[in-house]
């Protein structure tokens, strides 16, 4: 896995699902995983996404995803 990166060094890719760093309300952090988007940052949830306001949350760092588990996963396969 890659180490936080710095959104004043580098943004990912636009529409590349990444976790994120940011703090809300100048005081409370979270992690999300979501994207980058031409109008800004996304949350991304499965079958839906929602838009984040600038002026209340301030996004600080970002990670790529590590890669999907192998092992294990072949029970969960459809038949």
């Amino acid at each position: 896995m890659t180490d936080w990166i710095d959104v004043n060094d580098r943004l990912p890719d636009l529409l590349q699902k990444v976790l994120f760093h940011a703090i809300q309300d100048g005081y409370l952090k979270n992690v999300y995983m979501g994207y980058l988007s031409k109008e800004g940052w996304d949350i991304y949830l499965p079958y839906d996404s929602f838009k984040l306001r600038p002026v209340v949350i301030n996004v600080t760092h970002w990670m790529e995803l590590p890669e999907f588990p192998q092992q294990g996963c072949d029970e969960h396969e459809p038949k």
